[in-house]
């Protein structure tokens, strides 16, 4: 079968292992409606596995996210896994948005997987066959034919050349329609890094990006003169003096927080860098999300567009 294989180490098998445990007791903390009976915990466990799988072949970072029954898994994907010996499927929840790309790995074993590619949840409901197979009050649409699937993901920074029937909008990703119809993925290329990508918070929080900045400066600091003095990178070995609080986010990230809903407690994630103030849906347009600005003299706020 077409795909990507992915390798996991033991230690990424034992990190699935932690985080299924984790949602499991998390779950029965709230009182949760359990809809996976007896094989509960190895349920969590192939999924919590199939999501690190994923972040490894797409270059995002994972973390174990408990208690959220909403949003996306792994960048804006919802992962589903089959555990070895199963047929291979893909489903879609009723409550699945309609333009939610799902994507599909396929478990060897433990340590081998397959990354056959994604499909919209829509798409699944449209071609699918509607099935409540463990009879346990979930109903949900299924897939069997999992060739069906577009096996190319925009976040990945090659091959570029390869188009495909991509359902991403143009406010997510910077695509080019095709006269005859195919969508081609037209990215953008890192000043810091020298790697190809599309959504530049995500590109900033791979760990590609993290590796190839997280590295001493060998000068003070190093500015873009054409965009109010920013850092270019991460700003490591800076001598205090030389840099100051950004004016516009004032280097604030939001900390874990939790939020009390009819489906239980709803857990969003700590921000890993600061994000802009007058739109959450992009880095601080001011410092780059890093909280801190160099400090060459008066520093202004950025007009708010």
């Amino acid at each position: 079968m077409a795909g990507s294989r992915v390798l996991l180490t033991e230690g990424e098998v034992a990190a699935a292992r932690r985080c299924a445990e984790k949602r499991i007791a998390d779950a029965g903390r709230v009182k949760a409606k359990d809809r996976m009976g007896s094989d509960s915990i190895e349920s969590h466990f192939w999924g919590a596995l199939g999501e690190i799988a994923f972040a490894k072949r797409i270059d995002r970072l994972w973390t174990c996210r408990s208690m959220q029954w909403s949003g996306p898994d792994v960048g804006r994907y919802e992962v589903r896994s089959v555990k070895p010996g199963t047929e291979p499927y893909v489903k879609a929840k009723a409550n699945d948005p309609s333009d939610l790309p799902i994507s599909l790995v396929l478990f060897n074993s433990e340590q081998s997987a397959v990354v056959v590619g994604w499909i919209t949840a829509g798409r699944i409901r449209d071609i699918g066959v509607r099935d409540d197979p463990g009879g346990v009050g979930a109903p949900a649409w299924f897939v069997r034919d999992v060739r069906v699937l577009d096996p190319v993901f925009p976040e990945i920074s090659a091959p570029w050349g390869q188009t495909g029937s991509l359902a991403a909008t143009g406010k997510e990703f910077p695509l080019r329609k095709n006269e005859d119809g195919t969508i081609e993925v037209v990215p953008k290329t890192c000043s810091t890094c020298g790697a190809s990508y599309l959504i530049e918070r995500e590109h900033l929080l791979s760990p590609g990006h993290l590796g190839a900045v997280d590295t001493p400066q060998t000068e003070a600091f190093t500015i873009d003169d054409a965009v109010e003095y920013k850092f270019k990178s991460k700003p490591t070995g800076i001598a205090f003096g030389d840099m100051v609080v950004c004016p516009r986010c004032r280097g604030v990230k939001r900390p874990e927080r939790k939020r009390t809903t009819k489906k239980g407690v709803k857990v969003y994630e700590a921000d890993e860098m600061c994000m802009d103030p007058h739109d959450r849906s992009f880095l601080c347009k001011r410092c780059g999300g890093w909280g801190v600005v160099p400090n060459v003299g008066p520093t202004p706020v950025t007009v708010i567009e």
